[in-house]
């Protein structure tokens, strides 16, 4: 009787080793399954690293272009003492030429008195031209989305690739806008290469940045340098009088001058 009792005991455990090891195996179909859901998430994390990848390069390239226009513009000052009239906070024709987009001539440079213009003070990735509604102010009030046309002037495009937008739109919602006839002014924040004219038309950038901004230039406490940021919206206002110009509007990107 004890004799049998441990065989018993002995059978016992190792039958129930051998189903639960048999319930515990996969199946090749379950294998793939896992499998799959491994690629899918594996995909998934990708995409993001490489979105997040994108987004973090478009951001560090805007701030070193923000600084590099900074310094063009604090060159500009040393050498003019104050900024021109500008036909629109985008345009930056007076870092490019000393004409102003009237064909007059800039402060020439004068050797007795050490000052004048003696530019260009940016060259290289070359800007464009852009069409901007005039309702953008100078002061940082406004859209650029709304007002009458005005001309189209040389800007630079930050690194944030996005269409046009409808022009004179009644909400802040972005609207995308594909219109490639300048004459309908269907659409603005729309880029077109340097000498296009009406005579020597070409077609717009389908896809481009949007115009960094400059805002009180001769204000010392409010001067900036202001990029609409990865929506492609411009989120500012014009500054009170206790503000400085390390205010902060949403995404857009900020940087002051002094």
């Amino acid at each position: 009787m004890t004799y049998i009792s441990q065989i018993s005991s002995n059978i016992i455990p190792r039958t129930h080793y051998a189903i639960d090891h048999r319930h515990r195996g996969f199946t090749l179909l379950e294998l793939l399954v896992v499998v799959g859901i491994l690629a899918i998430l594996a995909g998934g994390a990708m995409y993001s690293f490489n979105q997040n990848s994108v987004k973090e390069s478009q951001l560090a390239t805007a701030k070193t272009e923000m600084l590099n226009i900074r310094n063009a513009l604090l060159t500009y000052k040393k050498d003019n003492f104050s900024f021109p009239s500008q036909t629109s906070p985008v345009d930056l024709l007076f870092l490019y030429s000393s004409m102003d987009s009237n064909g007059t001539i800039q402060i020439p440079w004068n050797n007795d008195y050490q000052r004048g213009w003696r530019g260009p003070y940016l060259s290289g990735g070359d800007s464009g031209l852009v069409d901007i509604g005039n309702q953008l102010i100078s002061d940082g009030s406004g859209s650029p989305l709304f007002g009458d046309m005005s001309s189209i002037v040389r800007a630079i495009p930050d690194p944030f690739q996005l269409m046009p937008q409808k022009f004179k739109q009644d909400t802040r919602t972005i609207q995308a806008c594909n219109d490639p006839d300048p004459s309908t002014h269907n659409c603005v924040l729309e880029w077109w290469s340097v000498g296009t004219t009406s005579s020597n038309y070409q077609p717009p950038h389908q896809a481009y940045g949007r115009p960094y901004l400059l805002f009180d230039l001769n204000t010392k406490d409010h001067a900036r340098i202001v990029s609409m940021g990865p929506n492609g919206r411009y989120d500012g206002r014009a500054l009170t009088s206790d503000e400085t110009c390390h205010s902060q509007f949403n995404d857009d990107l900020v940087l002051c001058v002094y």
